[in-house]
């Protein structure tokens, strides 16, 4: 990490969803505050390839008829301002892995950034560290301590009269971190999350709710092919024959894009950086990962 590497975080940068032939690829952020606290009250928008599906037959696309395939943000509106509302941060799933993703994945990351985080923080960070190295205090090496009247050490406490601490080696204390709350207070100190999801699809593969979808829409074209083949009024003949001709096509779309709509899984990564205070190691790192199934 670098001071040059987190200046974006300032504006916090985001690299969306790219779609060749319809699918998703994945997306990534890199965040050190959130825009809101809460999430939900978006209206996305959908992959290339969905919505002419969902114009012609809608319940192609549901599960036992009342539940509709869900259109899934990769990366919640509450980290990406305008994430919501883009067809470049949607995959396509089922509302229980909507709702796997929401409390395995975003809701973890939610809570890492809550508290007292505030744009720039990490970048100010460093650059403390490099112009301010602090000290251990001989008295309790868990306390890190510098002399910098007037300095900026974000998640630092400044010190207003005596400290309560032996200040040697340093003549006075002006600002002070105690390490050992690090890991049982995260919130109180600069922090980075640099959080991706990326979809996994497989050629031919359907959600099997789609494919039963699809096997009972072919059952129904062949009746009304053998409907259409008695009727003798020509409007009925043409309404009838048009209404086919759309399910037929709904039906071969389906076919051709849902395996580049519906992944048959999503990998959730993230990175969290913590301060240290450590001029030679000023981070803290810590990795999770995890794979959800997309179509349970």
């Amino acid at each position: 990490m670098s001071v040059a590497s987190l200046a974006p975080l300032d504006t916090l940068g985001f690299r969306g969803l790219t779609y060749p032939e319809g699918c998703t690829t994945g997306n990534d952020v890199r965040l050190e505050q959130l825009f809101r606290q809460t999430g939900g009250g978006s209206e996305p928008g959908y992959p290339k390839g969905f919505e002419e599906i969902r114009l012609i037959d809608q319940y192609l696309l549901h599960e036992n008829r009342p539940q509709v395939a869900t259109a899934m943000h990769a990366i919640n509106g509450d980290f990406v301002a305008g994430a919501n509302n883009t067809d470049q941060n949607i995959f396509m799933g089922t509302a229980k892995a909507n709702k796997t993703h929401l409390n395995e994945v975003e809701a973890p990351l939610r809570q890492a950034l809550q508290g007292r985080t505030a744009s720039g923080r990490a970048a100010r960070y460093e650059a403390a560290l490099a112009a301010h190295p602090p000290v251990a205090l001989a008295a309790d090496p868990a306390i890190i301590a510098w002399d910098a009247p007037g300095a900026d050490i974000p998640g630092a406490t400044e010190v207003s009269g005596t400290a309560r601490w032996a200040p040697a080696p340093l003549t006075r204390i002006t600002h002070y971190v105690d390490t050992a709350r690090l890991a049982a207070a995260p919130t109180e100190f600069p922090r980075i999350v640099d959080y991706s999801v990326v979809p996994e699809y497989k050629p031919d593969r359907l959600p099997a709710y789609v494919d039963r979808n699809i096997a009972e829409a072919e059952v129904k074209i062949t009746e009304a092919e053998a409907e259409l083949a008695g009727l003798t009024d020509l409007a009925e003949r043409d309404e009838l024959a048009e209404k086919i001709k759309n399910e037929r096509w709904a039906v071969e779309r389906l076919r051709l894009n849902g395996p580049r709509l519906f992944p048959t899984a999503f990998t959730a990564e993230a990175t969290y950086y913590l301060a240290s205070y450590a001029p030679d190691r000023r981070w803290l790192v810590g990795r999770d990962a995890g794979t959800f199934d997309a179509q349970e």
